[in-house]
């Protein structure tokens, strides 16, 4: 054999040694010394995650992991960082963990749980969740209209007075209620960028308006019992204001879908969709909420047909919700209405805008 052709089976040994080598450092697997000698076992080096968290009601929390779990350290504070006593309780799979306070959570209070869990490879996960208060007392509420566009003349008034009109969704409760844990969705935006409604009471017929843009003078959420505070363009004096505190565009122009959901059972209220017609199919970052739209039976498809055809939304229309009047109507006669109203394309139109008023 040339001293040629032992070099390169030399070398190609040497490579095969030090990618073995490099192999069994990187893959999951154990060793267990026994009376017989080594034997190598299967490892599983992932820590859990969480999968969902839930508020069940006035002293239960719910966590969901991707795997039988033990909690070997939890404790849950108040927004004083007074620690509450609590106690645990494992779900039979083990993929379930249940959290009881020994006192009533108050709506609207904020309240922090640490913990840290293992599987039954070692790996741990420590976590930090922030949550709201049990609210037992949402309100059955529904989107009427939605301004998409933000408009980029101004008059000379709101150059004056530095006001801008911007992307807004108006409300209507069909029940009594907490807005305490509501949370405000869209698709364009993600969940990231999701509002959530402060611990303010409402009644039955009650119009409100959350503005999604924070930008120029009068952007005054209304949270007391004073309904005039807020004097930018879309506010309406003797109708309750929100405003997020982000600037930044919101909701997309002509296709989105935008959702209400209680964050404290992830409950998903009401939902509406609207899409420009050059999709086929739906955009990657709607067709989860979509499927999650199907589940809630609020939609009974995930064609994009179902949606309202958004070519025709600009700055001068908004889109509006035309049997509103009827549908709380509805639930003033029946206190057993069924709801989340299912969506439907027809019962939408689009027109100049009538912000606080149905």
């Amino acid at each position: 054999m040339s001293t040629k052709i032992r070099g390169v089976i030399r070398f190609v040994s040497e490579v095969l040694l030090i990618v073995g080598v490099t192999l069994f450092a990187v893959l999951p697997v154990s060793c267990k010394i026994t009376e017989t000698g080594i034997h190598v076992l299967n490892g599983d080096y992932v820590c859990p995650k969480m999968e969902n968290f839930s508020v069940v009601d006035e002293r239960r929390i719910k966590l969901d992991f991707s795997e039988p779990v033990k909690l070997k350290s939890f404790e849950v504070f108040t927004e004083n960082e007074k620690s509450i006593k609590s106690e645990c309780e494992v779900g039979e799979a083990g993929k379930e963990i249940f959290i009881e306070l020994d006192e009533q959570m108050e709506i609207g209070k904020r309240y922090e749980l640490f913990g840290v869990v293992k599987d039954e490879y070692g790996n741990t996960l420590t976590f930090e969740v922030p949550f709201l208060g049990y609210n037992g007392r949402v309100p059955k509420l529904i989107m009427t209209e939605i301004q998409t566009v933000t408009v980029s003349s101004r008059t000379k008034v709101e150059v004056e007075n530095d006001w801008y009109k911007n992307e807004f969704i108006e409300f209507l409760a069909l029940t009594d209620g907490n807005l305490s844990g509501v949370e405000v969705i869209s698709s364009y935006d993600g969940e990231d960028r999701g509002f959530l409604l402060p611990p303010v009471e409402v009644k039955q017929g009650e119009i409100f308006i959350v503005h999604l843009r924070n930008k120029g003078n009068g952007c005054v959420s209304e949270t007391g019992e004073n309904l005039n505070l807020a004097t930018a363009p879309y506010s309406m004096d003797g109708v309750r204001d929100f405003w997020t505190a982000d600037e930044r565009t919101a909701i997309g122009n002509k296709t989105d879908i935008v959702i209400i959901k209680d964050s404290g059972t992830n409950e998903i209220l009401d939902g509406l969709l609207f899409c420009e017609s050059k999709y086929e199919q739906w955009p990657s970052k709607q067709s989860v909420y979509v499927k999650d739209l199907c589940e809630a039976g609020i939609c009974n498809s995930e064609e994009i047909e179902i949606a309202f055809a958004g070519d025709v939304l600009g700055n001068t229309k908004t889109l509006q919700r035309m049997n509103a009047k009827s549908v709380l109507d509805e639930f003033k006669k029946n206190k057993e209405c069924h709801y989340p109203l299912a969506f439907c394309k027809e019962d939408w139109s689009v027109d100049s805008h009538t912000a606080g008023s149905l």
